[in-house]
């Protein structure tokens, strides 16, 4: 947005907007710029506009606050950069484009986006280019001008007003995202000269589980000094993300998560967790959703052991519908900073079998269900599929079978609750 509240948009090609709505037809030819692979825009302080994005190559350019190039800007208004290569691999191609762009306050232009193999599509950097106001290469950042970073790939940008750079996006390679629904959001602070800012998190960078898949930051933002990333994830469906950090220190808390899990049990739903090398933890507060919409509720607090190996088993027992039950961990320090695990989920089927007992039988059998169950349907087939015993109006979650009768073999039991069917087999 221009500081006359005009909007630019940049994509497949580059267009202008009145505060109405309306295109501004004295930008470009008739509000348009046409062509391009542009993923980001910012406005300088000038009124000039800046645009980044690209193919195989980290591409800007700069044009008037009219639409027309600005030649002051690589003689053209456009310069295309090729990130690091490796002299020693001249089999490989190495590609990457510019997905944010930002203005610092002496008017250098910082862009991040990702490096990556292209032809062998399996791993992505966070990758940053920095250039002077004349659109040469800052050769005081980076590798003469090109930083290659952490693993996964960045999507946006922001400028601390120290100048410090933080890029966010996804841990995630950029070509396995999608198809192995990982990753989680990512965030990486700079110093000026392109170094990664080790007093951020003790190592620059820091990921954040914030829902069950396939997270990644498309914006970020300061207020209040607090750093706001905006995004998206799969828990279990497509939905946006929110996530405040609490203070410019990375927020990443004195533990590693190593396991947490909820399993079906027959009296509820075991939720556990491992922790490593605990120090100065606080405590964890267990959070249960219903459907993974409507957010998240406390159901226990749990005093962190601060151990060197920790491990933790809460036994959520509380009758709940039929579906899936989502959990999480939120996690305080004794600092004060907070963060959230993973999301974890666990289905509860109505009626479900949870054992047979014993397996093998002799002459009685005990079926164990996972709740209390009203009119359930039971039947038993034998190995040909023929019904051999069959009995309804059935309640209660225990019931006892006297199966003496029966010949020796292998034996299957069907449970109907409703629209719900649950099987499960015994041997005699």
């Amino acid at each position: 947005i221009q500081a006359d509240g005009k909007l630019v948009v940049a994509g497949s090609s580059i267009s202008r907007f009145n505060t109405d709505g309306t295109i501004d037809n004295s930008f470009g030819n008739n509000g348009v710029i046409a062509g391009g692979n542009w993923y980001a825009v910012a406005v300088q302080a000038n009124g000039k506009i800046v645009v980044a994005g690209g193919i195989n190559n980290f591409e800007i350019a700069r044009y008037n606050s009219n639409g027309t190039p600005d030649n002051s800007f690589s003689n053209d208004g456009f310069e295309s950069t090729h990130i690091y290569e490796d002299p020693d691999a001249d089999d490989i191609y190495y590609a990457g484009h510019a997905r944010a762009v930002a203005i610092q306050a002496d008017g250098k232009i910082v862009t991040a986006g990702d490096w990556h193999y292209s032809y062998r599509n399996t791993t992505s950097y966070f990758a940053l280019v920095r250039y002077n106001t004349d659109g040469t290469l800052d050769n005081s950042f980076g590798q003469d001008g090109t930083l290659r970073s952490i693993y996964g790939y960045a999507t946006s940008l922001v400028l601390q007003p120290d100048g410090k750079i933080i890029g966010g996006g996804s841990s995630e390679d950029e070509f396995q995202s999608a198809n192995t629904s990982q990753g989680d959001f990512q965030l990486a602070r700079y110093n000026q000269d392109g170094s990664l800012d080790q007093d951020f998190n003790g190592t620059g960078y820091q990921s954040t589980a914030v829902s069950s898949a396939y997270d990644i930051i498309q914006s970020l933002s300061f207020s209040n000094n607090r750093l706001y990333a905006v995004g998206h994830g799969k828990f279990p469906n497509d939905l946006g993300l929110i996530v405040r950090y609490l203070d410019l220190s990375g927020g990443a808390l004195p533990l590693t998560l190593t396991r947490l899990a909820a399993t079906s049990k027959i009296d509820g739903r075991m939720v556990s967790w491992t922790t490593e090398n605990e120090t100065n933890v606080k405590n964890y507060d267990l959070e249960r959703s219903i459907n993974a919409l409507n957010g998240f509720e406390k159901i226990t607090t749990v005093d962190a052991l601060n151990k060197t190996l920790s491990q933790y088993d809460f036994l959520d027992n509380e009758n709940l519908s039929a579906g899936i039950i989502y959990y999480r961990l939120k996690i305080y320090d004794a600092d004060g900073k907070i963060t959230y695990s993973k999301i974890v989920n666990v289905k509860i089927n109505v009626g479900s079998i949870v054992r047979i007992y014993p397996n093998p039988a002799k002459e009685y059998i005990s079926v164990l269900l996972q709740e209390n169950v009203q009119n359930a349907r039971l039947s038993i087939f034998n190995s040909e599929g023929r019904t051999v015993h069959r009995v309804a109006n059935l309640s209660g979650n225990k019931f006892d079978m006297n199966i003496s009768l029966l010949p020796a073999g292998i034996y299957t039991i069907r449970l109907i609750v409703g629209t719900n069917i649950s099987v499960l087999t015994f041997i005699k």
